[in-house]
């Protein structure tokens, strides 16, 4: 029989409440362009995997997989701002960000709004 880890369970719901949250906290009216997107989200992977690199050098792949994960937990809130923020600039709504939340969703989201080119702006 195999036994699960409760922090397993508590390491899934952060993955699913941050991105939530943080699309659902932003509202600052900011929209970022298709190379502002990219740059966080390259960013971001290089974060998480040198943080990886850099644990596991020391202690055992178990520990540093951990680690990487909760890494990329706390990192996925700003990400997902800013997936927001590009929605927003190519003229969609905060349906898509939202959609990204859910696993493996969030790697078509990113190429589709790293594809869509950005809105006009309102004029007044």
């Amino acid at each position: 029989m195999t036994t699960f880890s409760p922090w397993l369970g508590v390491l899934l719901v952060v993955a699913i409440v941050v991105p939530l949250a943080a699309v659902y906290l932003e509202t600052s009216g900011r929209r970022l362009n298709r190379i502002g997107l990219a740059q966080w989200a390259l960013t971001l992977y290089l974060v998480v995997a040198a943080i990886h690199f850099a644990i596991q050098q020391g202690i055992d792949t178990a520990t540093a997989d951990w680690a990487a994960m909760i890494a990329g937990s706390v990192l996925t809130f700003p990400l997902f701002q800013r997936l927001v923020r590009r929605a927003r600039d190519a003229g969609m709504g905060k349906a898509l960000p939202y959609a990204g939340a859910i696993p493996g969703v969030g790697l078509l989201v990113l190429l589709i709004l790293l594809v869509k080119p950005s809105a006009e702006p309102e004029r007044r």
